[in-house]
């Protein structure tokens, strides 16, 4: 063949490609619904289907907008869902699969196999969806937002609230990128979670992925997004539920990065029980610098250990640059904290000590520690301590950056002294914003506050500076 019919033959191509690109967005092709009532054969069920049992595949493009239901009655076992399916032998041109969508509902039962929002050998996934809602029964399988072999996976989700499964994942790609897919939990069991995923270890990139968790049991792993190359800007957020299971069980990865770096990632936890080790972002051969865990509420953390980063083949890998934790509610206790470069303490009005207690082992070296405070800082006095970190008894390696942090007006003096990481107020005068304190040297807050120092005011109420000076004056 000549360089000119070779170019004709390529130009031809690629306008087919680009036909059959736009085709979703021409509406040339209606889409389907599936509704399964009754018991299904074996065989897999489709939403771009002929036929109203789902089993005969419509391969005519677009593959967009299509809907599965699989409803009350509905039975279907060791199987596989599809809301839309695309794959044709090479040479067939790549087709988009978008929009397309698997529901499971109350009633229905659903055994082994797995449930796909959307699926290509050879085009980009995106907008996808698995969902799976209180009442059905759904026991082993996997349910995936959106799966691509050749292309990129994008703005796929998967929704549960009950069944039993061995994995979920928003987004995954075998040497595409997932960007922006999410999983969100509400209740049942699954195994591990993914927010997206490049599965190949060969290139990809997986950034802005994020898993969610409000109820249910997670027994083994969560990530917020895997990739090949870099891992970036991917979240898990866990506000209840139970992750890990017994003593030490389990592992949360805000991202996780196989060959490139892990950066920008996160992890926010307000409630629940977990046993995991929790990890901003790891990487194999990268540096996992830039992730951040945030703690606030009343989570259960006493089996967790909390790392900012990781680097798992060389020393020289960084993994504390950047990394930041911030601590937002006093009184947690874990077991490990390790390499952060930051650490934030947001202090309440109400000052509890320690802000968190360490049951196995701490490293602070490197670390810039920093005080915040929610709201009016409380009156203080020089030489008032505030515990940051307790190690009960044990080692806290390294020290601290900066000796000193200043908050709400006040200067404190940073150090560690002996098992404990310590705040102590330097000699300076309260901010006017101070509030009164008891006999007893405690401030207060509220309504009561606010009374008794009108009270004192008034030259009606006189405060005494603590319990030892009351009983030196009787």
């Amino acid at each position: 063949m000549n360089s000119k019919r070779k170019l004709l033959v390529i130009m031809l191509l690629a306008l087919l490609a680009l036909i059959v690109t736009m085709l979703p967005t021409v509406g040339a092709f209606a889409a389907y619904t599936i509704n399964i009532n009754v018991p299904l054969p074996p065989g897999n069920a489709y939403g771009n289907s002929s036929t109203p049992d789902g089993q005969t595949l419509d391969l005519t493009p677009p593959i967009n907008g299509n809907t599965l239901n699989i409803n009350a009655g509905g039975q279907v076992g060791v199987t596989s869902l599809y809301g839309g399916y695309w794959h044709l032998p090479a040479p067939a041109l790549p087709v988009p699969v978008t929009n397309n969508t698997v529901n499971i509902y109350a009633g229905a039962a659903v055994t082994g196999g797995g449930a796909t929002g959307g699926y290509s050998d050879r085009g980009n996934v995106t907008g996808n969806t698995v969902n799976i809602y209180a009442g059905a029964t759904v026991a082993g399988g996997l349910a995936t937002g959106g799966y691509s072999d050749r292309g990129n996976v994008t703005g796929n989700n998967v929704n549960v609230s009950d069944g039993r499964m061995i994995s979920l994942t928003g987004g995954s790609s075998s040497t595409g990128d997932a960007t922006g897919n999410s999983v969100t939990i509400t209740g049942g069991t699954t195994e591990v979670v993914y927010g997206g995923v490049v599965r190949s270890n060969v290139v990809g990139d997986a950034t802005g992925n994020n898993v969610t968790v409000t109820g249910g049991t997670v027994i083994h792993e969560i990530h917020g997004g895997y990739g090949s190359d870099n891992a970036t800007g991917n979240s898990v957020t866990i506000t209840g539920g139970t992750i890990g299971s017994g003593t030490y069980g389990g592992v949360i990865f805000g991202g996780i990065s196989y060959r490139g770096d892990a950066t920008g990632n996160s992890v926010t936890i307000t409630g629940g029980t977990v046993f995991s080790r929790i990890y901003g972002g790891i990487c194999d051969y990268g540096n996992a610098t830039g992730n951040t865990i945030t703690l606030s509420g009343t989570p259960d953390l006493r089996y967790a250990s909390i790392h900012g980063g990781a680097a798992d083949i060389s020393p020289t890998q960084d993994e504390i640059t950047g990394n930041t934790l911030n601590l937002h509610t006093a009184g947690l206790t874990t077991r490990v904290l390790r390499n952060f470069e930051f650490i934030n303490f947001h202090l309440s009005s109400i000052i509890t000590s320690p802000m968190i207690t360490i049951t196995d082992s701490v490293s602070i070296g490197g670390t810039t520690v920093a005080l915040h405070f929610t709201g009016a800082p409380p009156a203080l006095r020089p030489g008032d301590q505030i515990i940051l970190v307790d190690a009960m008894g044990g080692t806290i390696t390294g020290r601290p950056v900066n000796a000193t942090a200043t908050a709400g007006g006040y200067t404190f003096d940073i150090a560690v002294v002996g098992s404990q990481l310590i705040a102590s107020l330097r000699g300076t005068t309260p901010p006017p914003s101070s509030l009164p304190r008891t006999s007893d040297g405690f401030p207060l807050v509220g309504l009561l506050g606010l009374l008794t120092a009108t009270l004192a005011s008034m030259g009606l109420l006189a405060f005494r500076g603590n319990r030892a000076a009351r009983r030196q004056k009787n």
